[in-house]
């Protein structure tokens, strides 16, 4: 009978050590998880900047051009450069 508790024991004590150890184990998959998802989110933020940019630099070069009614009020419209 003593044989039995002992092994439950002991059982016991090898089961709550798995236990932590699998629950460090996620904890540190987690801190690396939201370490990538950081440096991911930095990446992005670094190439949607550049594009931005990029796009800022294009619309300054382009000659803006507004649509406006003709001075007889009619319907028909031209472009003014």
């Amino acid at each position: 009978m003593s044989d039995i508790i002992m092994n439950n024991a002991a059982s016991r004590r090898r089961r709550a050590a798995l236990l932590r150890q699998q629950k460090e184990e996620e904890t540190a998959m987690n801190e690396i998880m939201k370490h990538f998802a950081t440096y991911q989110n930095n990446i992005a933020f670094v190439c949607e900047s550049k594009n931005n940019e990029v796009i800022a630099n294009n619309n300054k070069e382009r000659i803006k051009r507004t649509r406006m009614q003709n001075a007889k009020g009619t319907s028909g419209m031209f472009i003014k450069p």
